[in-house]
């Protein structure tokens, strides 16, 4: 039942409110967004990231294959920032598979760093759990394009792992209470029926 749930498409997600291209323009540079403008984007809506190759160094996502413009597989992060600093986080490998709980975790914690870089805590996977595992740390830099109407980009660090994609925000939560649900429910089996607590900082 669970996995049936990675067969549901994001398409039936909410309207975007920054449209994601088919793919990156390639070698264009960014600038940060101001920590304000970023914080009424991200605040109540759910942040896409898609992994792209990059060439050279900041954000400068590598340009997809000949037309017709055909992007190459990669990691796809999808993030609900609750207004109250919560949400959710997933990480897929693949385009279209909407969040489940075996990918799925908690966030304990999120805030704008200015200019433009959105950190995060959150839970360990259900899968390292309930073993000792520590909540997991990343932060994503997000820069406009040098050039519009491209995508936004984003630079993502998490421990010792760094990847650059381009970035769409949809407005509302991916993720669906009985999602949610479910996986407090199978959290609370490995703790004895209560929410661990994991620290912040």
């Amino acid at each position: 039942m669970i996995r049936a749930l990675a067969a549901t498409r994001l398409a039936a997600a909410a309207p975007l409110i920054f449209a994601l291209g088919a793919c990156a323009a390639g070698n264009r540079s960014g600038t940060p967004l101001a920590a304000a403008e970023l914080s009424s984007l991200i605040a109540g809506n759910t942040l896409h990231i898609i992994e792209t190759p990059v060439t050279g160094a900041g954000f400068a996502p590598a340009p997809c294959g000949p037309a017709p413009r055909v992007c190459p597989p990669g990691r796809v992060s999808t993030i609900f920032l609750a207004p109250d600093g919560g949400g959710w986080t997933d990480d897929q490998t693949h385009r279209g598979i909407a969040p489940w709980t075996g990918t799925m975790a908690q966030i304990v914690v999120w805030r704008v760093v200015p200019p433009s870089t959105i950190c995060l805590t959150s839970a360990p996977l259900i899968g390292d759990m309930p073993s000792f595992s520590p909540p997991r740390h990343e932060c994503i830099a997000v820069a406009k394009p040098a050039s519009s109407p491209a995508p936004l980009l984003a630079s993502v660090s998490r421990g010792g792992e760094r990847w650059t994609g381009v970035l769409a925000v949809n407005a509302g939560n991916a993720f669906p209470p009985s999602l949610t649900n479910q996986y407090i429910d199978m959290v609370k089996v490995l703790y004895g029926q209560q929410m661990p607590h994991w620290p912040a900082g």
